[in-house]
C-alpha cells in the first residue's frame, strides 16, 4: 500500500438545496489530474413509501467521455425496513479516486466486517468505478419478538476488468436482559458467502456486554476457509472527552495467527497521551503518542487538546470556573480565567456555557450561555463578561407590622426602571445599589416605600436585614 500523496492538484465541490418539504436537489463537480467530472441528483420523499433518490454524472479524461447513473429506494415499514439501489457506469467513466490511484487493479487481501468482526477474503480490487452494483437489504425486529432482529443483504458487483461477485450476508441479533446490574448485552450471529467464489465465505458469532457505567466486554468466534477457526475477547473503556480522564483497551485473539494488544490513554487539559503494546506472530511492537494543539487567539496563547474541526476560547473572567459544551463540563478556566474548548461542530449550533454557581457572590456575568455556529477550522473568542460588582445585595423586607413582605410583590429602586420580585421570607435580590437607596414595593392595593444604607462586603453576599417598608 502506498502512503504517497498525488502531486497533482485536485478539487471537488457539492451544493445541496431543499426545494420543497419533499424534494432536495444536489449538484457535484470535481476536477484535476486531467479530469473533469460533474453530476446532478435529487432526493424525493414518498410519504409512507419512503424516499427515492436518483443521480447522474458525466466525466471526461484523456479525450474519453463516460457516464454513471444511480437510483435507490429506502423505506421503513411497521416491522421491517428495505433498501434497494442500482448503479451503472460506462467503461470510460472516471472520477478523482480512479485517476489518482497508483494501481488500476491489484490482487489484495480484504476484510469484510460483520458486527465488529473482520473476516478476510481475497478479491481483485479495481480502482476504476464498477460497471454495475446492485444491492438489496431487508431487515428489522421480528414481529413476535422485538428484542431479536434479522437482516439479509444481496450484493452483485461487476468490475471493469471482468471480475464479478455475488455476495449474500445474513445476521441475527438478540438483546439480552440486564444481569446483575451490568446493563443489557447483545448476542449475534453473522455469515456471508460469495456464490461466485467458493472460498469467500465465513461465519461469526459473538457476545457483547457492558459492565460498570462506561466499560464493555465482547467475545466471539469466527470461521472462514482462509484462517479457519479463531476466537477473540476484548475489554474496552472508551476515552472520555473531558479533561483528567483515562481510557484503555485489552484484546486477545487466538487462532492460526494470534494477536494480543493492550493500550491506554489519558486526557489532560494540555492534550491526549496514549501508549500501546502489541504482539503478533512472536513479534512485539510498541508505540506512544501525544496529541494536542497550540492556539494563538484573543491576545493569548492556549495549549489544549487536539483541534480537528473548530474551537473557541471562553473567557469567564475568573480562574476555576467550569465550562460546559452542550450541558457537559469540558474543563475549568485557567489562572487567567480562560479555557480552550476544542472540537466544536462546524456550521452547527454549539451551546457553550459557564457554571455561574462557582463565581463569588460579588461577580456578575452578562450571560451564562452562548450558542455559536463556527466555520470549519475557525476559532472564536467567547467573552462572558465576568466583572466584579459590589452593588448587589439581598434585602430582607418587612411591613410596618413586622411581617415579611408577601412573596411575589414587585420592587423598584428609585431612578431605575428594573423590577425585582420578592422571594420567601421577604428576601429580594437587588442590583445597582449605592451607599443610600430608596425603594418602592407594589402591594397591589397600595404601595409602600423604604430607605436603607448599603455597604458592600467583598467576596461574600451582602445581606441587609430589617428594611421596613411603610
Amino acid at each position: 500500500m502506498s502512503q504517497d500523496y498525488d502531486r497533482r492538484p485536485v478539487g471537488s465541490a457539492t451544493l445541496r438545496r431543499g426545494m420543497t418539504d419533499w424534494v432536495t436537489l444536489e449538484g457535484h463537480a470535481e476536477g484535476g489530474a486531467g479530469l473533469i467530472n460533474g453530476g446532478l441528483g435529487a432526493v424525493a420523499g414518498l410519504g409512507r413509501l419512503g424516499s427515492l433518490s436518483a443521480a447522474g454524472a458525466v466525466s471526461r479524461v484523456n479525450g474519453a467521455t463516460g457516464w454513471q447513473g444511480y437510483a435507490s429506494w429506502d423505506a421503513q415499514f411497521k416491522w421491517f425496513s428495505i433498501s434497494a439501489s442500482v448503479q451503472r457506469a460506462s467503461r470510460t467513466y472516471e472520477d478523482i479516486a480512479s485517476v489518482t490511484a497508483p494501481n488500476i487493479a491489484a490482487q489484495q487481501q480484504l476484510g469484510l466486517s460483520l458486527d465488529g468482526a473482520t473476516l478476510p477474503f481475497s478479491s481483485t480490487v479495481s480502482a476504476h468505478p464498477a460497471l454495475a452494483i446492485d444491492r438489496v437489504s431487508i431487515g428489522g425486529p421480528l414481529p413476535f419478538d422485538a428484542d431479536t432482529s434479522l437482516n439479509f443483504s444481496l450484493v452483485r458487483l461487476r468490475q471493469r476488468e471482468g471480475a464479478s461477485q455475488k455476495l449474500i450476508t445474513a445476521s441475527l441479533t438478540r438483546s439480552l436482559p440486564s444481569f446483575a446490574g451490568l446493563g443489557r448485552g447483545n448476542v449475534f450471529l453473522s455469515g456471508f458467502a460469495d456464490v461466485s467464489a467458493s472460498r469467500n465465505r465465513g461465519v461469526y458469532a459473538g457476545l457483547s456486554m457492558p459492565f460498570g457505567l462506561d466499560k464493555h466486554i465482547s467475545s466471539g468466534v469466527s470461521w472462514n476457509p482462509v484462517n479457519h477457526f479463531a476466537a477473540s475477547v476484548e475489554a474496552v473503556k472508551p476515552q472520555p472527552l473531558e479533561d483528567n480522564t483515562y481510557g484503555w483497551r485489552v484484546r486477545d485473539s487466538e487462532g492460526r495467527s494470534a494477536f494480543r494488544l493492550a493500550s491506554g490513554s489519558y486526557r489532560s487539559p494540555y492534550g491526549l497521551a496514549a501508549a500501546q503494546v502489541s504482539e503478533y506472530g512472536g513479534a512485539v511492537a510498541g508505540a506512544a503518542q501525544f496529541d494536542g494543539s497550540l492556539a494563538v487567539i484573543g491576545g493569548g496563547a492556549f495549549v489544549g487538546n487536539r483541534v480537528d474541526t473548530s474551537f473557541a476560547v471562553v473567557n469567564a473572567g475568573r480562574p476555576g470556573v467550569p465550562v460546559l459544551q452542550d450541558n457537559r463540563v469540558v474543563g475549568t478556566t485557567n489562572s487567567f480565567g480562560k479555557l480552550l474548548v476544542p472540537n466544536l461542530r462546524a456550521y452547527e449550533s454549539n451551546r457553550i456555557g459557564v457554571d455561574a454557581s462557582k463565581l463569588p457572590p460579588d461577580q456578575d456575568l452578562g450571560t451564562t450561555t452562548r450558542i455559536v455556529a463556527p466555520m470549519l477550522r475557525a476559532g472564536l473568542v467567547l467573552d462572558f463578561g465576568a466583572a466584579q460588582s459590589r452593588s448587589n445585595a439581598i434585602i430582607v423586607l418587612q411591613g410596618a407590622d413586622g411581617k415579611p413582605i408577601a412573596t411575589g410583590a414587585k420592587v423598584r429602586l428609585a431612578g431605575s426602571p428594573e423590577k425585582f420580585i420578592v422571594g420567601y421570607d421577604g428576601r429580594t435580590y437587588l442590583t445597582g445599589l449605592g451607599a443610600s437607596n430608596r425603594l418602592s414595593v407594589d402591594l397591589g392595593a397600595r404601595d409602600c416605600a423604604a430607605d436603607f444604607a448599603f455597604r458592600p462586603q467583598p467576596g461574600i453576599q451582602t445581606l441587609v436585614r430589617g428594611v421596613v417598608c411603610q
